[in-house]
């Protein structure tokens, strides 16, 4: 006997979209809240990563001012010591980096500030100049005395307290071996000299090289003025020496980042703040009461100049951010005495040396433009010397020099 079996189709009747959209909103809702609770971790990452490149750009446009210290750490009898730490701190900020000496005891300190640092060991501690831009060779001997080289740096001290004339900073640089000032350069106080045309700052000479083949760099840009001379006021003069923490001179064999120029390279690096608040105030006062009389003067020609200024350094965030600001400012008001050779009363009148002659009429209004002589005749008695003091020229030169650091 056998058994079957019987099927029933029944038929399927579809629902309607707008019911089929209305049931699938809640699975589209937990797929969007899904991706964007996926999404917004990917953000972040994203948003930290632009910030890094943000940082990282701004540390590559100061990278110009890092400094390197390098060198050895040894005893007295030139026995390297190894696996010894070696801490260099900022001897203005509280900034601190550190190096262990390898087994020929040498150590280096990449990527730090250039100025004057104190490098320290557990047993000795010593100053150090970190030149901006180089590797500044520091050694470290283990006893009374230590070997620091500073090797063409010239700190701010002897830039602010060198007693030159209008404190040039450019002057400082003839503290330098093979560095020379040009005797012939033509007075800045007189204005029909020409000096313009090959620039109003002081010309130097590195090893013999033209002054217009030096490169001036401050933190790390180029200076050099319209005729690729020294930078300078129409004074003649490079204001700024309290904004100076150190002057760097490259006579030769510099390294290949200072490059565009055949002569030297002189590269001023400015000061920045400290944990600590300094300021300082001053004025600097000459006249013509205070001066000799010239040769060529009857009288002292009127001369005031006044160059006065303010710096100060203060922290913003202790330990991580300094700022300071640097102003001076000069004003001169100078008389230059003038000599030249006039016709004499006796030449006027036709009466001359070598005989006398008949003074046309139309020519006697001429000869009564120019003054009369009042420093004495000429041999011959034909001319003699007048001396005048021009008009007192008022002139200024300002200078402002701020400057945020971060550590």
């Amino acid at each position: 006997m056998g058994y079957g079996r019987s099927f029933r189709v029944v038929p399927v009747r579809m629902a309607s979209p707008a019911l089929m959209i209305l049931c699938s909103l809640p699975m589209l809702v937990y797929i969007v809240k899904t991706l964007r609770e996926r999404i917004q971790p990917q953000q972040k990452r994203l948003r930290a990563a632009g910030w890094m490149l943000v940082c990282l750009s701004s540390f590559l446009c100061f990278a110009d001012d890092l400094a390197n210290i390098h060198g050895i750490v040894r005893t007295y009898n030139r026995v390297p010591i190894a696996n010894t730490r070696v801490t260099a701190r900022s001897a203005g900020a509280n900034t601190e980096h550190g190096a262990i000496t390898d087994q020929r005891g040498m150590y280096r300190i990449p990527g730090i500030a250039a100025g004057s640092w104190i490098l320290s060991t557990s047993q000795f501690e010593t100053r150090c100049d970190a030149k901006s831009g180089q590797d500044s060779p520091c050694d470290i001997v283990v006893s009374a005395q230590a070997g620091v080289t500073n090797g063409g740096i010239i700190d701010s001290a002897t830039v602010r307290d060198l007693p030159v004339n209008g404190r040039d900073v450019q002057q400082a640089t003839t503290l330098q071996a093979g560095v020379s000032a040009v005797e012939t350069q033509q007075s800045a106080s007189d204005t029909n000299s020409g000096r313009g045309q090959r620039g109003f700052g002081q010309q130097i000479s590195l090893s013999g090289a033209r002054p217009q083949q030096n490169n001036y760099l401050l933190d790390g840009i180029t200076t050099n003025d319209y005729a690729n001379s020294a930078p300078g006021s129409v004074l003649g003069l490079n204001l700024g020496a309290d904004a100076v923490e150190q002057l760097a001179v490259n006579t030769s064999s510099y390294p290949a980042q200072f490059g565009r120029s055949s002569g030297g390279v002189v590269h001023a690096v400015t000061r920045s703040g400290s944990n600590a608040f300094h300021g300082s105030v001053y004025e600097f006062l000459r006249n013509s009461d205070l001066d000799a009389r010239g040769y060529f003067d009857t009288a002292k020609p009127p001369f005031r100049r006044n160059q006065f200024g303010a710096a100060a350094s203060a922290p913003i965030w202790r330990n991580h951010t300094y700022v300071f600001g640097n102003y001076e400012g000069l004003k001169q008001s100078l008389g230059l005495t003038q000599v030249d050779t006039v016709p004499s009363m006796g030449a006027r009148q036709g009466a001359l040396s070598s005989g006398t002659v008949r003074v046309d009429r139309l020519t006697a209004p001429y000869l009564d433009l120019f003054p009369l002589p009042n420093s004495g005749l000429l041999p011959g008695g034909d001319t003699g010397i007048f001396r005048f003091f021009g008009a007192a020229r008022n002139q200024r030169g300002l200078l402002y020099k701020p400057r945020r650091s971060h550590h």
